[in-house]
């Protein structure tokens, strides 16, 4: 396949055994071996695909499409595969270079591709540079005047390298027929390794050992898109004038590792401003991802303070509807500080008609939510039990506003358990405290079809360990009610209806709801059910969790009870 060993083209040293063929279908493109298991190559070479062959060094291997971007047609930005071999490879993989390979002048850079069906494959001279991106995506390529070869057919998808030192800069993506494949673009690592954060694994950084790297980038990868990364950067480090608009927990580790630490010389101060970052989103994550990034400081920056070290900060904003059988309809929004009601920042009682109830409160939101956005809080709705149905995750931050709630966790709660004096109380604390101690949660799951006698159900609940209940429809009254009154802290239901084709389909999401909540603990169903609400609907997921469509979260936790009352004189 070409020269692999010694030194190549132009003197280049080092092992090119990484640079691979590519046999998808009818088509026929490159690749970058980057470990003993993957290839990068372009998505438009595997498209349609799900299999695929790679040539090694002579040895053709197997290969699956493991992940491909969101690239559709000619054009589409995200041109990116990547394949699993069916076996490791032997060969060594290739060297990639630094972010900053090409900053200065224009070395000489060379690719091999397989056009006209060539098994031994073609090198064509190249050269590029960062300015001459194009899009934030493509850098343009340039064939070298004085070679012969042309970037055409066959090269997408080839691993772009420095002659001089063999380290990988990039991937060819496609050719510019105009100019006869004389010119072309590439896809930067820049690039590369937005759509393949894996890539991060292979590069060479100055900050963190790339042990630590890896760990900490595969922890955060399990983190999720919520807290929003852009506010715990500002949180962390408020004085930035300006940043990238960060979509990944990772991806905000990355821009302080390589453009906020540029400046900064001492590596101790380095660790601390990453860990600064970290310390922000800890008390944010759900209880496994703070436990486990705990254990990632203990290993990794054993000198410095771990996270679970600060104390925890928990903020909401709480929607409450009240309603007496002689009194109006009464609705406060208000915020709540680590449980305790910030006075201040309440707004002031309103009556209100129930069919105004969505209007109502998208124009009393937002004041009280500014307060405390920053603190990525829960949005909470007391309410009645005959409310308790309402799609309030649907609704908006104000009637202009298209951003839905459901950008932040939102539940719903028993407005009576608000009162000091309400009966439900203590068993819901109860209940909540054998959750709490048990640390992993167990649903019981009530199928829409279920039926029970009269006194099973109140028997079905009276366990003090009954802490979780998964309806696959909204229960009904004569269920709803005696699980209200015995406590229960975290129920879950589809406000959907039955299909008219039977309850099959009911039970199907059930299952797939209660496989995504078992042994879950308390504190993380708010941001679950969030990440499962999202997915439900996302057009770009693989696999979407038809459970999380139209679905309430009942989550009472007793630390969240405002006291005194929010309404004066109310009891």
């Amino acid at each position: 396949m070409g020269q692999e060993r010694g030194t190549g083209v132009g003197g280049v040293t080092g092992d090119l055994r990484w640079r691979v063929r590519v046999d998808a279908g009818r088509q026929v493109g490159a690749g970058i071996l980057s470990d003993d298991r993957h290839v990068l190559t372009c998505a438009h070479v595997v498209r349609g695909q799900k299999k695929a062959t790679v040539v090694i060094a002579g040895r053709t291997v197997g290969a699956s499409v493991d992940e491909r971007a969101n690239w559709a047609r000619v054009g589409d930005l995200g041109d990116v595969a990547v394949l699993r071999l069916d076996e490791p490879s032997t060969a060594p993989p290739a060297r990639f270079a630094s972010m900053d390979a090409l900053g200065e002048g224009r070395p000489e850079l060379a690719a091999l591709g397989f056009p006209d069906q060539e098994d031994a494959g073609s090198v064509v001279r190249l050269t590029s540079s960062p300015g001459l991106g194009l899009y934030h995506e493509w850098w343009q390529i340039d064939v070298d005047g004085a070679h012969l070869e042309t970037i055409r057919h066959g090269f997408s998808g080839a691993g772009i390298y420095r002659i001089d030192t063999g380290h990988v800069v990039g991937m060819v993506s496609d050719t510019n027929l105009r100019l006869k494949g004389n010119s072309g673009r590439m896809l930067p690592l820049s690039s590369l390794r937005r759509y393949w954060p894996e890539l991060d694994d292979r590069l060479p950084f100055d900050w963190f050992s790339l042990p630590a790297r890896r760990e900490l980038r595969r922890l955060l990868a399990q983190a999720p898109s919520r807290p929003d990364p852009n506010d715990v950067l500002r949180t962390a480090f408020p004085y930035l004038a300006f940043a990238p608009d960060l979509t990944s927990h990772w991806e905000a580790i990355c821009y302080i590792g390589e453009e906020v630490m540029v400046s900064v010389e001492r590596e101790s101060l380095r660790d601390e401003m990453l860990a600064h970052y970290l310390e922000s989103l800890s008390p944010r994550l759900e209880r496994t991802g703070r436990r486990e990034l705990d254990t990632w400081f203990q290993k990794w920056l054993p000198d410095h303070p771990r996270p679970t070290d600060q104390p925890a900060r928990f903020a909401s904003v709480l929607v409450r509807i009240e309603r007496y059988a002689d009194e109006p309809t009464t609705l406060t929004v208000e915020a709540l500080l680590d449980g305790e009601a910030q006075v201040e920042k309440r707004s002031t009682p309103v009556e209100l008609d129930e069919e105004d109830i969505k209007t109502s409160v998208e124009t009393l939101l937002p004041e009280v939510f500014r307060s405390v956005q920053d603190l990525d809080p829960i949005i909470e709705f007391a309410l009645p039990e005959s409310l308790l149905n309402l799609p309030c995750e649907t609704w908006t931050f104000d009637s202009a506003d298209e951003t839905a709630l459901d950008a932040f966790p939102v539940v719903v709660r028993d407005v009576s358990r608000l009162r000091p004096a309400s009966p439900r109380r203590p068993f819901a604390r109860r209940r909540w405290k054998a959750l709490r101690e048990g640390g992993k949660t167990s649903p019981v799951e009530i199928h829409c079809d279920s039926t029970y006698q009269p006194g099973e159900y109140r028997a079905l609940l009276k366990p003090s360990d009954v802490g979780v209940l998964a309806y696959s429809r909204h229960p009904s009254k004569d269920l709803l009610g005696p699980a209200l009154g015995a406590g229960i802290p975290v129920m879950l239901w589809s406000r959907a209806p039955c299909p008219s084709t039977g309850h099959d389909e009911c039970g199907r999401i059930l299952r797939q709801l209660t496989k995504n909540i078992k042994g879950l603990h308390p504190d993380d169903y708010p941001e679950r059910v969030r990440a499962l609400r999202d997915s439900a609907w996302h057009p770009l997921r693989r696999k979407r969790h038809q459970c999380g469509r139209e679905l309430t979260l009942f989550w009472d936790d007793p630390a969240r009870w405002p006291d005194p009352p929010l309404i004066g004189g109310i009891v």
